[in-house]
């Protein structure tokens, strides 16, 4: 990554709260295998600083350790979390909360309202570097009236505003808390990190809930590739994998239907382009030529296989409220696509005598590289391209990606709250994980309209997104569906849109 996540990770990633650092760095105890839960987690957290995670790797740990002023049901229905009541004050543009009285540290300190605002200006603080610190930038005033009276005014009134009281960008910081001694209010607290293999949790005693959570033991297993990870779990070394490989899903139907979970999420797959370089910047004819190159049907129907939908925008069908514009190249078939393509192709100065060729960057995956081939393979036919493909290890890749080290990269993107919005916002000029250097003014006009307006908001980010597509920013491809294997002996499990899977709520059969 650029600037942000070199400094980010200077700062916190090589050891944050690593086995090396801690105080109390010993083996788990596992003397009731029944109270430890294995969870298979992809790839290492670049982060436990709730603040500064980025990845989806680190946020499921994250969202164990800490509790926001909201949290979820397993189900994904908003419920209190460290407040107990809340409202919006339309005088004072204010959201009021109450904080619950019996809500502590894993050190055994009250959680209060000043903690709550530490976090907060943390992740505005433009030093510090917080990849989500965009989610935030509507809050114009914190206000502490006690230990347990919080207010959060804004300057415009945001429809999801309560769903971003659930992310870790927003979640409190303990003015003790250090590297050597981390302190965490939600059900778990760390016990060790030893990097490249596993984050420890154990229960926290001072979790105001914590008669209600089953396990004692939380064990999230680095698993970048999801085919090894699938034969620990059948292996019976894990509870839950983070994926599934799409070439296993076929057989595993048929020998592990009830263990198998497949679920509709609020998920985008696409490709980025790099448009601050040759030979995408500048050039639309070529950056839509390769889009309408790929027969998105094939890709979901016999490449994938598992439930996944083609997509030509960006935003996904059950985003709450919100519909996709009309794209008229959609419901060509897939014929006229290919002879729009090669006159594009053409138009862009490229021909089977003088080729395109570029690189296309994806992080290590099973999905990620049938993916790719996929792809190559339709462009090297379709218009006689050549892609060189690289795979890299994640931390790797999201650094190329940030310092545009790049010319073409796979990217996606899991809503963080159920609105239009968390998608759209990803492209805006100055968003902290713009990675495709896209930049339009108009685009970013239509943004700040859209915050500014009431009953007409989600027309004016329809038109954002029409935009941002006109403009072919990125390539979408498909819509995600959650892919897991879940051990049967687990109970409290329940799907949900944002595939967040809380381990209070798990337990042992």
């Amino acid at each position: 990554m650029n600037n942000f996540i070199n400094k980010a990770l200077g700062k916190i990633f090589l050891g944050l709260f690593s086995c090396s650092l801690l105080v109390a760095c010993n083996n788990t105890d596992t003397s009731d295998n029944s109270k430890v839960l294995v969870r298979g987690n992809g790839s290492e957290a670049e982060s436990l600083d709730p603040q500064l995670v980025r990845s989806e790797s680190a946020g499921n740990i994250v969202r164990d350790l800490y509790e926001g002023l909201l949290t979820v049901t397993a189900d994904g229905t908003l419920v209190a979390g460290v407040a107990t009541s809340w409202f919006w004050n339309a005088q004072t543009q204010c959201h009021e909360f109450v904080l619950r009285d019996n809500a502590k540290w894993s050190n055994g300190d009250l959680v209060s309202a000043e903690d709550f605002r530490r976090g907060i200006e943390y992740a505005l603080d433009a030093k510090n570097l917080s990849p989500y610190s965009q989610l935030l930038q509507d809050i114009s005033k914190i206000q502490v009236d006690s230990p347990q009276d919080l207010k959060l005014c804004t300057k415009n009134k945001v429809p999801y505003f309560l769903e971003l009281m659930v992310l870790p960008v927003s979640f409190p910081r303990h003015s003790k808390s250090t590297i050597k001694n981390p302190l965490s209010n939600g059900a778990f607290q760390l016990e060790y990190w030893s990097p490249q293999e596993k984050v420890v949790l154990q229960k926290n005693s001072y979790f105001h809930s914590a008669d209600t959570v089953f396990f004692n033991t939380i064990e999230y297993i680095t698993t970048e590739n999801a085919s090894s990870e699938l034969k620990r779990f059948l292996a019976g070394e894990l509870d839950i994998t983070a994926t599934v490989p799409p070439s296993d899903v076929g057989r595993l139907r048929e020998s592990h239907a009830k263990q198998l979970k497949i679920a509709e999420v609020l998920n985008s797959y696409f490709y980025g382009f790099n448009m601050s370089s040759p030979p995408f910047k500048d050039n639309l004819n070529l950056r839509k030529a390769l889009s309408l190159a790929v027969d998105r049907k094939i890709l979901v129907e016999n490449i994938l296989g598992t439930g996944e939908v083609e997509a030509w925008s960006l935003v996904p069908p059950k985003m709450r409220s919100y519909h996709a514009p009309n794209i008229e190249y959609k419901n060509w078939t897939n014929q006229q696509r290919i002879t729009e393509a090669k006159r594009l192709y053409k138009l862009a100065g490229y021909s089977e005598l003088k080729p395109l060729e570029f690189e296309l960057r994806y992080n290590t995956s099973p999905l990620h590289k049938k993916t790719a081939i996929a792809l190559a393979s339709m462009w090297k036919s379709v218009l006689g391209v050549k892609v060189e493909l690289y795979n890299e290890e994640w931390k790797v890749f999201v650094q190329n990606r940030r310092n545009k080290k790049t010319q073409m990269f796979r990217s996606g993107w899991i809503a963080d709250v159920n609105d239009a919005s968390n998608y759209l916002e990803l492209l805006s000029t100055n968003h902290p994980l713009n990675d495709y250097a896209y930049s339009n003014p108009r685009y970013d006009d239509l943004l700040q309209q859209a915050k500014e307006a009431s009953g007409e908001r989600l027309s004016i980010l329809q038109a954002a997104e029409e935009q941002m597509l006109q403009d072919q920013a990125i390539i979408p491809l498909y819509y995600y569906v959650s892919k897991h294997m879940l051990n049967e002996n687990i109970a409290g499990w329940e799907e949900n849109l944002l595939d967040h899977h809380l381990s209070r709520y798990l337990s042992r059969k």
